[in-house]
């Protein structure tokens, strides 16, 4: 882990929490905060396919697509052509890469934090902790070690990582917005 880098894998704990209820607790909190960030996604989506108008057919067409790797580049094939369309908000397309690029590296701590389970840390830890499935050997080394263990602190803080995330997608929708209504 590179103590740097705010979405890396966090390096395995050795004391978890008391209760599983407390790690439970902490990925429901994180998941609704990401939940949050992909409504603002989709509002970004219907601002640049149906700028003024809530667009039915496209909020139905960011929902069907079942992964965020589907969904980004749903919004990045969008944002290419509007920006190009609409040269006057070119001004935001900044601000919309970089935090692509961020939800891009977020998206893998929301797929570790709700595909996890939650179970006693073993061998050497105490408490409990939210692990790979035993099944997802992508995050298993190949004699079954985990690449993560966190408790509900690493977890709290992916959280309101993912909480902060979705303002910049507001601003976003908001500038956007604002342009479309100075017309």
């Amino acid at each position: 882990m590179d103590p740097n880098d705010p979405w890396s894998i966090p390096p395995v704990v050795k004391q978890g929490d008391a209760e599983p209820s407390t790690v439970w607790r902490a990925v429901g909190e994180a998941l609704t905060n990401w939940e949050w960030v992909e409504g603002h996604l989709a509002l970004l989506f219907n601002e640049m396919v149906s700028p003024a108008t809530w667009s039915a057919p496209a909020h139905r067409a960011y929902g069907s697509i079942v992964a965020y790797a589907g969904r980004a580049d749903l919004i990045k094939s969008a944002a290419e052509t509007f920006f190009l369309v609409h040269p006057d908000t070119a001004w935001l397309q900044a601000k919309f890469d970089t935090t692509m690029k961020l939800l891009g590296r977020a998206s893998p701590r929301r797929n570790d934090i709700a595909h996890g389970i939650v179970q006693p840390l073993h061998p050497e830890g105490d408490g409990f902790a939210l692990y790979p499935s035993f099944y997802a050997t992508r995050r298993r080394d190949v004699a079954g070690l985990p690449a993560y263990a966190m408790s509900s602190v690493q977890i709290g803080r992916f959280g309101q990582q993912f909480f902060e995330l979705q303002m910049p997608v507001k601003e976003i929708v908001d500038g956007l917005a604002a342009k479309r209504l100075a017309r």
